[in-house]
Formats: C-alpha cells, structure tokens, sequence
C-alpha cells in the first residue's frame, strides 16, 4: 500500500502507466528484501528517490537533523566534493 501511494498517478504526474507498476513492483521487491535486516518499528518517514543529485539535499537536511541514528542507504561516496560533504555531515553527527 506504501509503495503505491509513493508511485501514484499524483505523485508522479507524466508516467504512464506501465512505468508507474515497474516502479512499484521494483521497490516492493526491494523492501521484501529489507526484511531480512529486522522488524519494522512504527513512526518513521521513507522517501523514496531514483537518481543522486535530486535527493542529495534531502539526505543532507535528514543528517543534520537526526537525533539518535542516522540510517544511509546509498552508493559508495568516492574522493569526490559530493563525498567530502557527506563525510563532513556525518562526522558533525558523531559529535552531537
């Protein structure tokens, strides 16, 4: 039902279709395999991004604001600006 909702004809205007169950169907396989990891706890917030540069601000602005853990489900940061930034963030983390 999450899934859905996040890949709605609301949500995502110009797909068709056809586009819209592929992407369903890809993260519902994607989060089937999550559970492996543990149960799921109640309260928390998942967006969903497909792409780097779109979601780089939001994952920045969830470092800066967690209070307890910080969970980054992403792709190796190489020796790249982008990279140094997310270390930085998550070093500053450490330390609250």
């Amino acid at each position: 039902d999450a899934v859905r909702r996040v890949f709605s004809r609301e949500a995502c205007p110009g797909e068709d279709d056809a586009t819209l169950e592929d992407r369903r169907l890809k993260w519902a396989a994607l989060l089937r395999r999550f559970q492996k990891y543990g149960n799921f706890s109640f309260g928390n917030r998942v967006t969903a991004y497909e792409g780097g540069d779109i979601c780089y601000t939001a994952m920045l602005a969830a470092i800066r604001s967690a209070r307890v853990r910080v969970w980054c489900e992403s792709y190796i940061f190489d020796h790249s600006a982008i990279g140094e930034i997310f270390y930085r963030a998550l070093l500053d983390a450490t330390r609250r």
